[in-house]
């Protein structure tokens, strides 16, 4: 007797209820999620993209198998009859029924022949995803850190998928528990129903209530900790340009801990003028933190107030600067700015969350995009009080979902153009409306990691500073105001989306766009975990890679507010800052 046929096999297989198709799929998965993506993986991340991968291919092996012996099945062979015939062989039809209708036994062996197979292509994959990762380790100038411990991805990936296929089995047994309990006259169909329902609703509920809601609540306890609070290696500011000062409307206590940094650091007049060689002025710096205001109005009118105090329509320049969920503002693009104008500047910022800007995105977009829009009209209607003649300057810029809140005060690139004077917006979710419209619409000809709009006379995108400072010295005109997005081909944070499932997008139909991989290629629902994972690793890459901007700010800033001189003293004094 064959091993597969022995009764204590067979016993096992029903027990636990296991389907060879979801097997063959989900280790076809398993394998096929070792591939190049976006960013290096070590490990860890490796065995979390494998196992993740092969537990959803194991679900779409039982869909197709549930589908086939329910109904496609039969179909296959109504029309094989009808196609056969039509060709007068009746003959071949029935030497064909007899060599498919195996008895289940037989069909039970080769579906383990073929698992078989599966498994000795996955240890190989396992091990072939080392030499992989290290050509991406490489190829972004990483040191590779990629030895034995690769060993573990294996069985720490096969302990995932067993651990979600622990999780399915007892959502299944528990809609069956249901129908069983139901009333006896339904039918064994109305029950079947019944308990595929009970099993996907619990299942939408902790995907979409229960897991959010409890993360969203860890990370509120944690982070109201973490970040309502100043930074305690930070003093308050002694000059009255800075909020959190004995002069500010704001309290340093209310600042928060990313708010109190911004107001802290940079440099003071005196330092720009040594690195411009130019005389310069204490640059003006004005935050409001979720403690200096109970709603965000609140907030955007201690701002306004900040600006009438500090004198800030003497300023050349002001800048609306986006935070991401933390209220964090990119201290490269603050400092930037600030060089660029002399500190003949001033750049506001408002925070509307506690939240790291992965949780804040799902715990609620609205909120980000509303914090926006009243922060862009508060400031507006400020400088549009102003005599028309010397007003200053209104810039926004954004990165990650700092550019979800800049997004939020505008209806579109007409809106943007008639109330400020330049948009900077550096490595913006996917789901940004106004980006995602202005990339569909891109130039025909054009890809999707580098589209162009309009023949770029107002909208610009670019992958590094080497294409900015191409696009200065084209001679295609590029109007002012100007909006420039700046997007890595290899970061996640742009290109990941739900679609990624079931989907191939433009980009990754293109040629690559510049620092990524060439073998990357898509694979239905591998390629969304691939991406989901390459996030958490964004921003620990080297400098110009994933969600690491660096200096491509500078460049991006001096582009949209037609900066003449010479960048490199000030990029070398950022490095140095």
């Amino acid at each position: 007797m064959n091993v597969i046929e022995k009764p204590h096999v067979l016993s096992f297989w029903r027990r636990w209820r296991l389907n060879s198709w979801g097997l063959i799929l989900g280790g076809m998965m398993f394998a096929v999620a070792a591939t190049p993506s976006l960013l290096p993986r070590d490990w860890l991340f490796q065995a979390m993209a494998s196992g993740f991968s092969a537990a959803s291919g194991y679900g779409l092996g039982v869909f197709l198998n549930w589908n086939w012996r329910n109904w496609g099945r039969e179909v296959a062979a109504v029309f094989g009859h009808k196609f056969l015939k039509a060709f007068a062989m009746e003959e071949e039809y029935a030497a064909l029924k007899e060599l498919t209708d195996f008895p289940e036994k037989v069909w039970f062996r080769i579906e383990m022949s073929l698992l078989g197979v599966v498994l000795i292509w996955v240890t190989y994959i396992s091990v072939s995803a080392v030499r992989w990762q290290r050509e991406l380790h490489q190829y972004m100038g990483i040191p590779t850190h990629f030895g034995w411990e690769a060993l573990g991805i294996l069985p720490l990936g096969l302990g995932i998928w067993v651990l979600i296929l622990l999780l399915v089995h007892w959502m299944l047994d528990l809609g069956r528990l249901v129908a069983r309990i139901a009333p006896d006259r339904w039918t064994a169909a109305a029950r079947s129903i019944i308990a595929t329902a009970v099993a996907l609703g619990l299942a939408l509920w902790l995907v979409d209530s229960v897991i959010p809601g409890t993360v969203i609540r860890v990370f509120e306890k944690g982070a109201a900790v973490t970040n309502s609070a100043p930074d305690p290696s930070l003093k308050p500011p002694k000059s009255q340009f800075r909020s959190g000062s004995e002069y500010s409307f704001n309290r340093w206590e209310g600042l928060g801990s990313h708010g109190s940094r911004f107001v802290s650091l940079g440099m003071d007049g005196s330092e720009i003028a040594e690195v411009t060689g130019e005389p310069a002025k204490e640059p003006i710096r004005l935050f409001s933190g979720l403690k200096n205001g109970d709603t965000p109005e609140i907030q955007a009118d201690r701002l306004v107030a900040e600006l009438h105090r500090t004198q800030a329509h003497e300023r050349k320049a002001v800048l609306i600067a986006g935070t991401t969920g933390t209220g964090w503002v990119n201290p490269t693009a603050a400092q930037s700015f600030e060089l660029l104008y002399g500190g003949d500047s001033a750049i506001v910022a408002m925070q509307y969350s506690n939240l790291p800007s992965p949780v804040q995105f799902v715990a609620s977009k609205d909120q980000v995009h509303e914090s926006g829009k009243i922060l862009v009209e508060s400031v507006l209607a400020w400088r549009n009080s102003l005599p028309a003649e010397g007003r200053p300057e209104l810039y926004l810029f954004g990165e990650s979902l700092g550019t979800t809140q800049g997004e939020g005060a505008f209806s579109g690139v007409k809106d943007i153009t008639r109330q400020v004077d330049g948009v900077l917006w550096v490595g913006p979710p996917n789901s940004n409306e106004l980006w995602a419209s202005l990339s569909l619409r891109r130039d025909p000809g054009t890809r999707e990691v580098a589209p162009e709009f309009g023949g770029g006379t107002t909208v610009r995108f670019a992958e590094n500073s080497r294409q900015i400072g191409r696009m200065l010295h084209d001679d295609a005109p590029w109007n002012r105001p100007r909006v420039l997005f700046i997007q890595h081909a290899t970061d996640p944070i742009v290109w990941w989306s739900p679609n990624l499932l079931f989907s191939q997008p433009d980009w990754l139909k293109e040629s690559p766009g510049i620092g990524r991989h060439p073998s990357m290629s898509w694979q239905p629902l591998v390629t969304f975990w691939q991406v989901t994972l390459d996030m958490a690793n964004s921003v620990s890459v080297p400098t110009y890679y994933g969600h690491n901007y660096g200096t491509e700010v500078l460049d991006g800033l001096a582009a949209i507010t037609g900066y003449q001189g010479d960048l490199e003293p000030l990029r070398e004094a950022l490095e140095v800052y």
